[in-house]
């Protein structure tokens, strides 16, 4: 199993190294700084990056599909007032773990935007998540073109298979100004 100190080669799926490295980094590279979440961000952990063509696909790059598996433990700072995982905690997850996932479409750009801005992120809760429930976050790609990159994310409790949350996410690339010289 996957630890916070995981190696490329335990990092499970079909994706190469190279893909599960640009993956595990994103991740590091969004928390590197004492910023919002930076702590919380530091411990999830990637233990699975699928990347290939969709089935029935042609292997396009708008048929492509992107998969990532990521596991956290709600801890008290993730929490809400009755100690289950907080809604905007669930987002954030939603929030970065998508965007993780969307560093393995090179051939469209978004690793050089860094996944660009967030347009839409729409959550829905399904259960509580107490402290020390092991989360599986589940991330995929649902559309991925030039400008915009549609991504969907399910989050259980690892243990029981339960559903605490889905959201979907729609990012968009941010406009290059237009040189006035």
């Amino acid at each position: 199993m996957a630890t916070s100190t995981t190696g490329i080669e335990e990092i499970a799926g079909t994706a190469s190294s190279g893909q599960k490295g640009i993956v595990q980094q994103s991740l590091k590279l969004f928390h590197s700084d004492d910023n919002f979440s930076s702590e919380l961000g530091r411990r999830i952990i990637v233990t699975e990056v699928n990347y290939g063509p969709a089935p029935g696909g042609d292997g396009t790059r708008n048929r492509m599909v992107g998969h990532v598996v990521t596991e956290v433990e709600v801890t008290k700072d993730m929490t809400n007032g009755i100690g289950s995982l907080h809604g905007g905690c669930g987002a954030f997850l939603v929030d970065v773990c998508t965007s993780a996932m969307l560093m393995l479409f090179e051939e469209t750009g978004w690793r050089q935007v860094y996944t660009g801005v967030s347009s839409t992120l729409n959550m829905s809760y399904h259960a509580p998540a107490p402290i020390g429930t092991k989360l599986r976050i589940v991330s995929t790609s649902v559309a991925v073109g030039q400008r915009t990159a549609n991504a969907r994310c399910e989050i259980y409790d690892k243990a029981r298979g339960t559903v605490i949350a889905t959201g979907t996410h729609l990012k968009m690339k941010p406009s290059t100004p237009n040189s006035k010289l």
